[in-house]
C-alpha cells in the first residue's frame, strides 16, 4: 500500500498523511495489520488488514521485482456440531413453598452421627428428589442455527440452488434475498419487543444482548489438531485431546534444596486466633449470596435451588460443615470436577492454547465459604498474604496494582532517576503446588490444626472429566494443585506465594504482585550504567528462580523480561503489565493504539445491532462493553500528552455522532461525560479514596494531609492535601494524578465532604453538568492541564449539590 506510520507500522521511515488516515480507518473499524516483517528493503509497504487476525498465518516470501510477496493462510477445517440432550428445569414454575416446607419438616440430627461422605450423598439426593417433585423439567436437544432462519427461508434456498444454471436463477436469487430479509426483519421486531418486556439491565436483557453482539460462542466447536497432524472432529475426541493437554500442564517438577527450602523463615509471630465456630446464620448468609447463574457441578444441584431454600438449608449445611471440621475429612462426592476448556490466545485448533475452567459442586462452595471465614480474614489481618499482593485481597484490585506501579515510576522520573523492572509470571499457577510445603506454611502462619487438617484433606487427589458439547473425556487424576473454580483456591495461593517477596527484596528490589504475576522494580540513580542495571536485574531473576526451585514453582521464560524505564535513557522493548502495554519511555503510544484497536470492533458490533435498541439502551451497552474496557486502563495512561490521548477521546465523540447525540445531551440525559472529563473524575476519585482511608496503605505516601494553614491564609477545605510535586516538576508529572492534588484542593467543601467515592464522583458530575449548561468549555473543568479550569473551580467554592 506504500504507506508509512512509524508508530503504527513497525518498519516505517516516517509518518505520512496516508499512513495516518489508514491507521484511523483501521482503528474505527477494528482492523489490524498482520504482516510482521519488511516487504521492500527495510520498510513494510505491503499490508494485510483483517478483523480476524487470530485466524490468519502470514509469511513474507521471496521478492517479485522490488517488493516481497506475502502469503496469508487461513486454517478453516469443517466445523462439526453434535446434537446433545440435556435436562432443563423450569424454575419460574417451581413450587418453592412446598420444597421449603418439606425441608423444614426434616429432622437433621442424623447428620451429627454420620460420616461426611454419607451426609453429602444423602442431602444431595434428597434435594434432587424434591426438585423432581416440585419443579417442572423437560429433556431438550441442543441445536445450532440462526434464530431467524425459518422453513420458508430453507425452501427459498433450495429453490435457488435448483435454479442454478437456468434462466429462472436471477428471479430465484431475488426471491431468496427477499424472503431472508423479511424473516430477519420479523426477527428484529420480535427481539425488540422481547427486550422491552425484560426491562433494561435485567439478566434476560443482557443474555439476549450478548447473543446479538455475538458474545455467546463455542470455540470448542472448532476442530482440534493432534500432534500427528490429524484433526479431532467429534466432541468425544476433542474432550480426550483436551484432557491429555491439561494433564501435561499439571505435572509438578522435582524439588531442589537451597537457601529458600526452610519454611521457618515465613513464620509470623504467634497471634491469638478466634475460636473456630461455624454458625447457622453464617451458613444462611453463604447460601443467600450464591449467584443463581453460577455453573452447576457434577452433583447436578443448581445454585438457584440452594439460594431459594437458604433459610431451610441453613441448619443442615451448618451441621455438615461442623461434621467435616470434627472429622477432618473432605467428602469424596465433592472431589470430582468437570473441566470446561476456555480459549486464551493464538490458534483455536491447538489444545495447548486453552485453559481448563473447573466446575465443582455448588454445595461444596458454600461449605468452603464457611471454612474461609475461619482463617482468611485473620491471615489477611496478620499480613500473611504479603504487603504488595493486590489479588484476592479485600480493598485491592488490578487497577490499584497498575496505579501503584505508575506512581512509583513517575516519582522516580521526577527526581531524575531510572527504574529497573523485572517481569515474571508463573507457568501453571494454581495447577502445580507443593501441597506439603503449603501446609507447612499454613502452620507457620499459626492456622489452627483443626483447620489445617480439613485443608489437608481438601488438597488430596481428585478426578476430573473434560466436557465438550455434552461429551465426557476419560477421568484424569488431579493432585498437587490448588483447585481452580473453588472458594479456597485464591487465599491458599496467596499464602503459598507470599514469601516469594523475600527473594526479590534480598536483591534491593520491591515487588508488585497480582496473583502469580510478580513484577520487581527498583529505582536507581541516573548515573548507573546499563551493564550495572542488567547485573542487578539478573541477580533479582536468579534469586526468584532459586525460590521457585525450592518451592517447585516454574516461571514461564516466554513471559519473563527485563526493562530499564526512563524518559531520557530507556532500554528494552515494550512490555505488558496486567493486560496494559507500557513503553520504556512512558509515552503510552502503544497502549492507546491497542486500546483503540479493541474499541473499534466493539463499537462496530454495537452499531450493527442498534436496530434492536433505542438510544438509552445502546448507550447502556456502550458503557458496559466499551467504556468499562477503556476505564480499566485510565490509571495507566491518564498522564499521557493530550496529542496522544486525542484519538481515544474521538472514539466516544464519533460514536455519539453516529447516534445523533451531542456531548451536552449525553451528559444531561445519559450521565455520559466526555472521556477526558471521566479520566479526571476517576483520578480525583482515587485521591478521595485515599483521603477516606479506603485505598491500599501504599498510596498514603503520595497523598498526605497539608500542615495547618498560617493565620489569615486563603480559605481552604478541611481535607486540604500537600502538593506532592516540586515547583518545577516536569509536564508528565503535572498531568498525572499527582498533579490533580491541586485540583482536589480547589473543590467545593460540599464535594470533598462526601462520605464515599461514589457520592464524591456523583457530585463532581453534577457540578460539571451545572457548569456545562451555563457556558462553553466545560469538558476540562477538573483538568490539571488547563489553567482556566482552576479559575472556574474557584468560582464554584460555595456550590452545593442538588438534593
Amino acid at each position: 500500500m506504500n504507506v508509512h506510520h512509524k508508530h503504527w507500522l513497525r518498519f516505517s521511515s516516517h509518518v505520512s498523511p496516508e499512513g495516518t488516515a489508514l491507521k484511523n480507518w483501521c482503528l474505527q473499524r477494528g482492523f489490524r495489520e498482520c504482516i510482521r516483517a519488511p516487504t521492500r528493503g527495510p520498510h513494510l509497504l505491503d499490508l494485510l488488514l483483517s478483523d480476524v487476525p487470530d485466524l490468519l498465518t502470514t509469511k513474507v516470501l521471496t521478492e517479485v521485482a522490488d517488493h516481497s510477496a506475502t502469503l496469508c493462510s487461513v486454517c478453516m477445517p469443517p466445523l462439526t456440531f453434535e446434537h446433545s440432550e440435556r435436562r432443563l428445569w423450569h424454575f419460574k414454575d417451581a413450587n418453592w413453598r412446598s420444597i421449603n416446607r418439606r425441608l423444614s419438616q426434616q429432622d437433621w440430627s442424623w447428620i451429627d452421627n454420620s460420616t461426611p461422605d454419607i451426609a453429602v450423598s444423602v442431602l444431595t439426593q434428597m434435594l434432587i428428589y424434591f426438585m423432581t417433585l416440585h419443579i417442572p423439567s423437560v429433556q431438550q436437544n441442543t441445536q445450532v442455527s440462526h434464530p431467524w432462519v425459518t422453513d420458508e427461508c430453507l425452501q427459498a434456498v433450495r429453490a435457488k440452488r435448483h435454479a442454478a444454471g437456468t434462466d429462472s436463477f436471477p428471479a430465484a436469487v431475488a426471491n431468496c434475498s427477499a424472503v431472508m430479509l423479511n424473516a430477519f426483519k420479523l426477527h428484529a421486531n420480535r427481539t425488540r419487543q422481547k427486550l422491552r418486556g425484560f426491562g433494561r439491565g435485567s439478566k434476560k436483557w443482557w443474555k439476549v444482548s450478548h447473543q446479538l453482539l455475538s458474545h455467546v460462542h463455542k470455540p470448542t466447536s472448532s476442530p482440534l489438531k493432534r500432534p500427528d497432524g490429524t484433526w479431532a472432529l467429534s466432541a468425544g475426541a476433542k474432550a480426550d485431546l483436551f484432557a491429555r493437554a491439561f494433564n501435561q500442564k499439571w505435572r509438578l517438577p522435582a524439588p531442589v534444596v537451597n537457601e529458600f527450602s526452610d519454611c521457618s523463615s515465613v513464620m509470623i509471630s504467634p497471634r491469638r486466633w478466634q475460636a473456630c465456630v461455624i454458625r447457622t446464620r453464617s451458613a444462611r448468609a453463604a447460601l443467600s449470596s450464591l449467584r443463581q447463574d453460577s455453573g452447576t457441578g457434577p452433583d447436578l444441584l443448581p445454585a438457584r435451588v440452594l439460594k431459594q431454600c437458604s433459610a431451610s438449608l441453613a441448619v443442615p449445611v451448618a451441621k455438615l460443615a461442623r461434621l467435616i471440621l470434627r472429622s477432618g475429612l473432605w467428602p469424596l462426592p465433592w472431589r470430582e470436577h468437570w473441566v470446561h476448556p476456555l480459549y486464551k490466545k493464538l490458534a483455536v485448533s491447538c489444545p495447548d492454547n486453552y485453559r481448563g475452567i473447573q466446575l465443582t459442586a455448588q454445595l461444596s462452595k458454600v461449605v468452603e465459604r464457611l471454612f474461609l471465614q475461619l482463617f482468611s480474614p485473620q491471615l489477611d489481618r496478620f499480613g500473611a498474604y504479603g504487603a504488595r499482593q493486590f489479588a484476592y485481597t479485600p480493598g485491592r484490585g488490578a487497577r490499584d496494582a497498575v496505579l501503584y506501579f505508575v506512581l512509583q515510576c513517575i516519582s522516580a522520573f521526577t527526581s531524575g532517576r531510572r527504574v529497573l523492572l523485572y517481569c515474571s509470571d508463573v507457568s501453571g499457577a494454581f495447577d502445580r503446588v507443593d501441597v506439603p510445603r503449603l501446609l507447612a506454611k499454613l502452620r507457620g502462619f499459626s492456622v489452627p490444626e483443626s483447620v489445617v487438617g480439613v485443608l489437608a484433606s481438601w488438597l488430596e487427589q481428585r478426578t476430573a472429566r473434560v466436557i465438550v458439547q455434552g461429551k465426557h473425556s476419560a477421568p484424569v487424576r488431579m493432585e498437587n494443585m490448588i483447585y481452580q473454580g473453588t472458594v479456597l483456591g485464591p487465599p491458599l495461593w496467596n499464602a503459598f506465594y507470599s514469601d516469594s517477596c523475600m527473594a526479590v527484596r534480598a536483591t534491593g528490589f520491591e515487588e508488585i504482585v497480582y496473583a502469580d504475576d510478580l513484577n520487581a522494580i527498583r529505582s536507581v540513580e541516573n548515573s548507573v550504567t546499563d551493564d550495572q542495571a542488567h547485573r542487578m536485574m539478573a541477580e533479582c531473576q536468579t534469586s526468584l528462580h532459586r525460590w521457585g526451585a525450592a518451592n517447585r514453582v516454574v516461571f514461564d521464560p516466554g513471559k519473563e523480561s527485563t526493562h530499564i524505564l526512563s524518559r531520557s535513557r530507556p532500554w528494552g522493548d515494550s512490555f505488558k503489565l496486567l493486560g496494559i502495554i507500557f513503553d520504556t519511555r512512558f509515552l503510552m503510544h502503544e497502549a492507546i493504539l491497542a486500546c483503540l484497536s479493541d474499541c473499534g470492533w466493539k463499537i462496530q458490533s454495537l452499531l450493527r445491532c442498534r436496530r434492536f435498541y433505542n438510544s438509552a439502551d445502546i448507550l447502556l451497552l456502550y458503557k458496559a462493553q466499551v467504556l468499562s474496557f477503556i476505564e480499566y486502563r485510565t490509571c495507566a495512561f491518564h498522564f499521557a500528552s493530550s496529542s496522544v490521548l486525542a484519538p481515544l477521546d474521538a472514539i466516544q465523540h464519533s460514536f455519539l455522532r453516529s447516534l445523533n447525540i451531542s456531548d451536552l445531551d449525553a451528559l444531561n440525559h445519559f450521565a455520559l461525560a466526555p472521556l477526558c472529563a471521566r479520566r479526571d473524575i476517576a483520578m480525583l476519585g482515587v485521591i478521595h479514596r485515599s483521603v477516606l482511608g479506603l485505598s491500599p496503605r501504599h498510596f498514603a505516601s503520595f497523598f498526605r494531609s497539608a500542615p495547618p494553614p498560617p493565620p489569615r491564609s486563603p480559605r481552604r477545605h478541611a481535607r486540604h492535601l500537600a502538593d506532592p510535586l516540586q515547583l518545577r516538576a516536569p509536564d508528565f508529572a503535572r498531568r498525572s494524578v499527582l498533579g490533580l492534588v491541586s485540583v482536589y484542593n480547589l473543590l467545593p467543601d460540599s464535594v470533598v465532604a462526601a462520605p464515599s467515592v461514589h457520592e464524591f464522583q456523583s457530585c463532581l458530575q453534577a457540578l460539571m453538568r451545572d457548569v456545562a449548561n451555563s457556558g462553553p468549555d466545560w469538558a476540562d473543568l477538573f483538568s490539571c492541564r488547563v489553567p482556566l479550569a482552576h479559575h472556574r473551580l474557584r468560582s464554584c467554592r460555595d456550590w452545593l449539590p442538588p438534593v
